[in-house]
């Protein structure tokens, strides 16, 4: 069970290596995402199980018909759960721009390099899904680039 359970997984990587916009839902209809009030970032192995290091805030309006990989590149501050923890006041990002290395650098709306991360947190850093090569599964303390995601850790998106 990951912070209560309950969740559906809207979203899971369907390969270590996106590269083509837009990235749609992997799963889920309008219902369930009108309905949804939380969402959850984590990386997940090849069975779906959610890794350490998973992310829970309020499901920002524009996730509900669009996936956060085509937004030009946006923040929102909110309460986030890391691990199940107590809310914390952090900022998501988001989108289809590029920012230099880690989650704080200021956005590049020139550059298309997709990224998503929680500023200031250990949460999923999901990177280079918008460009050619492998996409990247670090932390969002580290450089996009600390990690490559593999077969047996993909990003996804929960929802509940």
């Amino acid at each position: 069970m990951t912070d209560g359970g309950g969740w559906t997984i809207v979203f899971f990587a369907p390969t270590e290596a996106l590269d083509e916009l837009p990235i749609p839902y992997t799963a889920g209809n309008a219902r369930l995402m009108a309905d949804a009030q939380h969402v959850l970032i984590a990386y997940r192995s090849a069975t779906q199980v959610a890794y350490t290091n998973h992310a829970r805030f309020d499901l920002p309006a524009a996730w509900r018909t669009q996936t956060p990989f085509g937004s030009p590149g946006d923040d929102s501050t909110t309460g986030v759960s890391l691990d199940g923890g107590a809310l914390v006041t952090a900022t998501v990002r988001y989108g289809r721009a590029n920012f230099s290395s880690v989650c704080g650098d200021a956005w590049n709306p020139v550059s298309h390099y997709g990224r998503l991360c929680i500023a200031g947190t250990l949460a999923p850093y999901f990177s280079a899904f918008a460009v050619a090569g492998a996409d990247m599964c670090s932390d969002s303390s580290q450089a996009y680039n600390a990690t490559p995601c593999t077969t047996d850790k993909r990003f996804s998106i929960a929802v509940r």
